[in-house]
């Protein structure tokens, strides 16, 4: 079982992003909202050409 079933119970993935010349890790925390997935991160609105962290 990967997940608790209290919804209440904090629970976290850890995010790893690899590049060339550096690799990124981050603890995320969930939100079991149903159908949605909510990644958290420095601005409200991305475009395909944008950068941003976590």
């Amino acid at each position: 079982k990967l997940f608790y079933d209290d919804p209440l119970e904090k629970q976290y993935v850890y995010l790893q992003a690899q590049f060339p010349s550096v690799t990124l890790k981050k603890k995320v925390m969930l939100s079991f909202q149903a159908g949605y997935i909510f990644v958290q991160t420095d601005k409200p609105i991305y475009t395909p050409a944008s950068t941003g962290t976590i």
